[in-house]
């Protein structure tokens, strides 16, 4: 059951399964790569809001730390305090204005493919665009058979802290605490290995809807705009989003 269930889409294709012919998957690849790149817009735009967010948030108490003398007690903990939010806020701040001026992946596959699209898509071009995602396919895959051997790993692990702690003389809290640690371990080890076993990833189930044509129903769009708004009361800026 484990090798069939660890069997990648491009070694199924092997043992029978065709590409589609060009002019299908030239529909299939769009209907994806709209998809994924709906998707990765999305995920770039609140990326970079909560970084924005968080990092302004950070340095305005970092700030308000260092210089507010009644602030805490112990005021080289404030300042330390107050110096280490500064640097993450900045951080993240920095993460999340690099996250809005960039292109994310998807959106730029996407915008690849449209002009190779519009220049008239060669055999050449789609194998290659098909070649990205039995890529991705095989990544994932491997990615599953790394995460199978990590689960089993904790698993032992797991057991062997459990069987040290039932060795071992200690009793009462250090005893209980060993026992939930071991089981902890051991359990989350288990739903990983289970998990890589009999769960695809991503690119193996985006790999297997392109061969079946399983393809999306509708394509996935988002676009941010920043409006200001003026009024004699008071001035601000206003985020639209359509999805």
């Amino acid at each position: 059951m484990l090798a069939a269930s660890m069997t990648t889409v491009a070694e199924a294709q092997v043992s029978g399964e065709n590409l589609p012919e060009p002019s299908v998957a030239a529909e299939r690849l769009d209907a994806i790569f709209a998809r994924q790149a709906g998707h990765a817009e999305f995920g770039r735009y609140l990326g970079g809001i909560g970084g924005i967010a968080i990092g302004g948030t950070g340095i305005g108490v970092g700030t308000w730390l260092m210089l507010d003398d009644s602030s805490w007690a112990d005021r080289d903990l404030a300042l330390f305090t107050g110096g280490l939010m500064i640097g993450l806020g900045t951080v993240a701040l920095a993460g999340g204005i690099y996250n809005l001026t960039r292109p994310s992946f998807g959106s730029d596959r996407y915008e690849r493919f449209r002009l190779a699209l519009a220049d008239g898509l060669s055999e050449r071009e789609v194998g290659q665009f098909e070649g990205e995602l039995r890529l991705e396919a095989e990544r994932g895959h491997f990615a599953r058979k790394m995460g199978v051997i990590t689960g089993f790993a904790n698993i032992l692990g797991g057991a062997g802290i459990v069987i040290a702690t039932a060795a071992a003389t200690t009793n009462g809290d250090q005893e209980t605490t060993g026992y939930v640690i071991g089981s902890v371990l051991g359990g989350l080890g288990l739903l990983h290995a289970l998990k890589s076993i009999f769960w695809p990833s991503r690119g193996e189930r985006v790999w297997r809807q392109y061969l079946e044509g399983d393809m999306p129903e509708a394509r996935a769009s988002v676009t941010v705009e920043v409006v200001p708004s003026v009024s004699p009361e008071n001035a601000g800026v206003t985020l639209l989003g359509s999805f």
